[in-house]
């Protein structure tokens, strides 16, 4: 889900082998049905397939340096916004230790009890400030250790799996449409990186609010990480052999991020919508790809809850605080241009069960703060469980 692009000179596999030997198959071939174990589901075993027919592709021309220093200082800024706004805030003292202007019949205090400049009240105050700086530096490190972690994650990631070739001295661009039939993985590449930036986002803000920050102050941290490491790799991309910039990916980045900020900052929304994963590698042939929910494109199917419990009027009635429409969307047989006849893109709409408010109801009806609810809960956020929907399939 995070790449996309290579270029008709320096084609990345699409699983751990190098290259992949084309498999004769007919064209009506279709493994891959709605269905499950009990309430019918979505059969999610789609292929990756490549971006464009090698015959359609171009390498994209050059772009001079200084955009690309543009695009590369976008980035780095981008990233750099975040380790920036980390630091000390203006402690707010509460309410009941502001001193108070009403009438008291206690006696002034003179000489040092009134100054504080000894005993232990004094101490206690001396030492407050103290406690509070080591607190404000410990967050900072484990602010800037996470930005920092993050972005090194992604990008060995990304050198381990897509850079291995090198750069060049050129900036490259490519255009790669968006869910054309005769685009790389139909479209599936562009939810991807959506999703990425939309989870990174949210997984971030999560975790700078455990940290102790505000809750704004820690989406606009999440934000500005996760679009400056994403923002950082499509750079990367422009220079790297066999890759080049895409800005259909770089806005797709932009739209996830900033659906993951929007999502936390208003309850009422998260509520309601659910953005999800369902992913089972994907096969070619009889070969089942290895597991890679990142770059597997062709076993994704991406789902749309809107949860009928995020409903006002449907809150609290059964059995409709249960139930969520689910509209899906996958791309398959992408994988070998030699059988463009085999690609196939479809869309779902169906009914889908809504486990989390079923699971708050009965599993953790007396549990609602055990840590294990809130971990089962944010898992079932961003993944759609197989076998938990029943949909009407429209291919195309």
């Amino acid at each position: 889900m995070l790449r996309s692009r290579p270029t008709n000179r320096c084609r990345r596999p699409h699983s751990s082998s190098r290259s992949r030997p084309a498999r004769a198959r007919p064209a009506s071939a279709d493994p891959d049905r709605p269905g499950g174990a009990g309430i019918p589901g979505i059969e999610a075993a789609l292929r990756a397939g490549p971006r464009r027919a090698a015959r359609e592709r171009r390498p994209a021309p050059g772009v001079s340096r200084p955009l690309a220093a543009t695009l590369c200082a976008v980035a780095l800024g981008l990233a750099a916004t975040g380790c920036a706004s980390v630091g000390p805030r203006a402690a707010v003292e509460p309410a009941s230790s502001l001193p108070s202007l009403a009438p008291t019949d206690a006696a002034p205090q003179v000489g040092a009890a009134a100054t504080g400049a000894t005993g232990t009240a004094g101490a206690g105050a001396a030492s407050a400030p103290r406690a509070d700086a080591r607190l404000d530096r410990r967050r900072r490190l484990l602010t800037n250790t996470v930005i920092a972690g993050a972005g090194i994650a992604v990008l060995a990631y990304g050198g381990n799996k897509w850079w291995g070739d090198g750069v060049s001295g050129d900036f490259r661009t490519q255009y790669e449409g968006w869910f054309g039939r005769d685009t790389r993985y139909g479209g599936a590449d562009k939810l991807g990186h959506a999703y990425s930036n939309y989870l990174g986002t949210r997984l971030l803000t999560w975790t700078f609010e455990g940290l102790g920050h505000d809750p704004e102050r820690a989406r606009r941290l999440a934000f500005y990480t996760t679009l400056g490491t994403f923002t950082a790799v499509e750079v990367i991309d422009g220079f790297a052999k066999g890759w080049a910039f895409s800005k259909e990916d770089a806005l797709m980045n932009l739209a996830g991020a900033g659906i993951g900020y929007l999502s936390d900052k208003h309850p009422g929304f998260d509520d309601l919508v659910d953005l999800r994963l369902q992913y089972r590698p994907s096969t070619t042939g009889s070969t089942k790809s290895a597991w890679d929910p990142l770059a597997d494109y062709g076993g994704q199917t991406w789902i749309l809850a809107i949860k009928g419990s995020g409903i006002a009027r449907l809150r609290n009635r059964k059995p409709w605080r249960y139930l969520e429409l689910a509209i899906g969307y996958n791309a398959r047989g992408f994988e070998d241009p030699a059988f463009p006849e085999a690609r196939s893109r479809r869309l779902y709409l169906g009914i889908s069960l809504n486990l989390s408010r079923l699971l708050d109801d009965t599993v953790f009806r007396e549990r609602r703060d055990s840590r294990i609810r809130r971990i089962v809960n944010g898992t079932l956020e961003f993944v759609q469980v197989p076998g938990t929907a029943a949909y009407h399939t429209h291919r195309f």
